[in-house]
């Protein structure tokens, strides 16, 4: 299944490499996560570079560190029915296409609305 254009707020499958599993040493992720598009530039020579936000069913130690995922969204990208939080704490950049992104099915390659991370900031902001 060819990937598809990277734009922010798709949802992929990647060996997502954690700060600590980074600080430890590891050059790889242990294994395959999904992960959101959070931003794609391209370089001078027309290389793309992703960034990525890990998605994860550990729910955060500070709620103000993720942004969970409504069913709704999950549903329409045939998640499973766990609560699943996107980290904001850390994230991946790679050349796209990484050979570690990783089709989990075509369900999988849809962009889920980010206004759902708007409206978290937007609630941030205002009690700040």
């Amino acid at each position: 299944m060819p990937l598809p254009q990277p734009v922010p707020s798709l949802v992929i499958r990647y060996a997502y490499l954690w700060q600590a599993e980074h600080l430890r040493g590891q050059e790889e992720g242990v294994k395959d996560r999904l992960c959101s598009v959070i931003l794609v530039t391209t370089e001078d020579d027309g290389e793309r570079i992703v960034a990525v936000l890990p998605i994860t069913h550990s729910p955060p130690s500070n709620p103000d560190l993720a942004v969970e995922i409504p069913h709704e969204t999950k549903r329409r990208l045939a998640l499973d029915d766990n609560r699943s939080w996107v980290v904001l704490t850390e994230a991946n950049r790679f050349a796209w296409p990484a050979p570690d992104c990783v089709p989990r099915s075509q369900a999988c390659w849809k962009a889920w609305p980010m206004a759902c991370c708007h409206a978290h900031f937007s609630k941030k902001s205002q009690l700040n």
